[in-house]
Formats: structure tokens, sequence, C-alpha cells
């Protein structure tokens, strides 16, 4: 228990540790969705410097969050594509400490979560693909809990997001064509 509490607390340490600088986390973000070069990541956050971003590419790695996936030679030089490894998230117990340890930190991951769901409706009803065919699922139910009512949420909601996960590893096991979607859980106190 011992072992797997403090290879848990190293893991926890170096996501943090990954998640601390804005543009490394931004840039986690987008290899969470797929494999990407970062010069592809340097575009979609705005033409952040390549070299900037590559630092922060090699940084994911160095904390266990991220993988080299593929070099491919282009124009003389080679371009490297990295995948994450770890979920963008943080546990819920590492959660309590982050609160109450550094809690800018956590208000500004919460925005990190919260943020790219809101860009992700907003691109998709632009685009006219919410509610477009039968893929489509979007759910708000206001609950009101006791103690026990709210650990029995808090394990329903984290099987889920270990359900999906499973999908994304089978998925990338197959390979082939994919279609993006954007999958997001959120159970939260309301007053």
């Amino acid at each position: 228990m011992a072992v797997s509490s403090a290879k848990n607390r190293t893991a926890t340490e170096n996501r943090m540790k990954a998640m601390s600088h804005p543009l490394r986390s931004a840039v986690y973000g987008l290899i969470a969705e797929g494999p990407k070069s970062p010069t592809q990541i340097s575009r979609l956050v705005g033409d952040e410097d390549v070299p900037k971003v590559s630092y922060h590419c090699k940084k994911l790695v160095e904390y266990g969050c991220a993988e080299l996936v593929g070099t491919r030679p282009v124009r003389g030089a080679t371009e490297h594509f990295y995948r994450a490894l770890d979920r963008h998230a943080v546990e819920d117990g590492e959660w309590m400490e982050l609160v109450e340890n550094d809690p800018t930190a956590a208000i500004r991951l919460v925005g990190e979560f919260v943020q790219p769901i809101i860009d992700d409706f907003t691109e998709a009803a632009r685009n006219g693909e919410v509610g477009k065919d039968e893929n489509f699922h979007i759910t708000r139910t206001p609950v009101a809990l006791d103690a026990a009512g709210i650990a029995e949420g808090m394990k329903i909601f984290a099987e889920a997001r270990e359900a999906m996960h499973g999908v994304l590893e089978r998925v990338a096991a197959r390979g082939g064509e994919t279609v993006s979607y954007s999958s997001s859980l959120a159970f939260f106190r309301v007053r």
C-alpha cells in the first residue's frame, strides 16, 4: 500500500508541475485530443513560438504526462509528434490538498477544465452540429443529496470517466478515421 501511495503521490506531484504553467497546460489539453507536433500546437494556441511549445512538450514527457509517438522528416528537419499519457485530471483527494495549499491554482484549473467545454459547445452550435443527429446527449439534473448520496454520485461520475477513458484506448488501438466529440462530466455543489 505504501508503494502504491508513494507512486500515486509522485504522479500527482508531476501532474501538478506539468499543469502549473499555462502554456504547458494548454499543450497538454491539445495532445490529449490526439497526437500533435509542436508546429501544429503552435498554430492552435495562437502562433506561439515553436521552440517554446517544443520545450513544454518535452517537459510533459519528463513529467510522465506525454510520450513521443512518432517523427517525420519535414524540409530537412524532423517533426516530432506527442500524445498525452495521463488524463488532465486531479483526483478527489489531490483536489482538496490543492484547494488548501494553492487556492489560486485550483481556481485556474477549474477554468482550464470548464472553458474548453464552453468553447466546444459554442463552436458546435456555431457550426450547426449541436443536436444534428442521434449522436447527441446533454443532461442537466439538479438534485438534492445527503452525504451518502454525494458519495454515490462521486462514484458514478468516476466510473463514467474511467469507462470513457477505456473507450479512447480501444479507439486508439483500432486506429483509423475518427470524428471529434466533446465528452464532459460535472458534479458540483451549487449552494
